[in-house]
């Protein structure tokens, strides 16, 4: 997982591609942020711990501090000793980890809300993947919510991305989940230019372009009644 990270980080056409200033990832990243903040909006309230298994940088724990979460209730644990640097620079009261997804140095049922945002994908396996969904899950309070944002269709220009079925889910969450699709084909998107603020809303509306799907797991209870049961 490691080694393919830094062979992206490498790559000029990908940092490119997963520029910020970019304004369709800006509007993907929008769409994502809105639903973490929809499902999880009962964790995040409350003062319970918020975990980012996969955290890179911290992008994603910042825009939570943002909104109000404070740092101290966050955590984040990345392969990436590098990373996980960049992060605690960013996030200075939050707790970060260098740590394989697989191998949590963690304790059990610690954190009221788990994110994995396209952290599956990266693995060599569905073995790893499973171990990856476990660890996951043994770090969920009872009652907390487990997130995971991953592609739902075949990646043809990345042929390394593991798609996760509704099997693997179910082999290591039970049948206690759900998921909305998500993320507007991201070729496409990204090449919208200053036309993404007003178009994308309207390229989320057709189903067969979104490309992602947001995978809830609660120990009890529902996430969302838009949300389906099916994978």
């Amino acid at each position: 997982m490691s080694t393919a990270y830094r062979r992206y980080a490498d790559s000029a056409g990908k940092r490119r591609a997963w520029s910020a200033a970019n304004r369709g990832n800006i509007a993907m990243r929008e769409e994502l942020l809105g639903l973490l903040l929809e499902a999880g909006a009962r964790e995040l309230a409350g003062q319970g711990r918020v975990l980012d298994i996969g955290c890179g940088n911290g992008f994603w724990l910042e825009r939570l501090a943002e909104h109000g979460v404070a740092e101290n209730r966050l955590s984040g644990v990345d392969v990436q000793p590098e990373r996980v640097t960049r992060a605690a620079r960013a996030l200075p009261g939050a707790t970060l980890v260098t740590a394989d997804a697989r191998h949590l140095p963690l304790p059990t049922g610690a954190f009221h809300l788990v994110l994995l945002f396209t952290v599956l994908s990266s693995l060599a396996t569905r073995s790893d993947a499973g171990a990856a969904l476990l660890e996951a899950r043994r770090v969920l309070a009872p009652g907390g919510l487990l997130l995971c944002y991953e592609p739902r269709l075949p990646n043809p220009l990345n042929r390394a991305t593991l798609r996760l079925r509704r099997s693997d889910y179910a082999s290591a969450l039970g049948r206690s989940v759900q998921s909305v699709p998500c993320t507007v084909l991201p070729p496409l998107t990204r090449r919208l230019g200053p036309l993404a603020p007003l178009a994308y809303p309207a390229l989320r509306r057709l189903s067969p372009l979104l490309t992602h799907r947001l995978v809830a797991h609660r120990r009890t209870g529902i996430v969302a009644t838009r949300w389906r049961r099916d994978l």
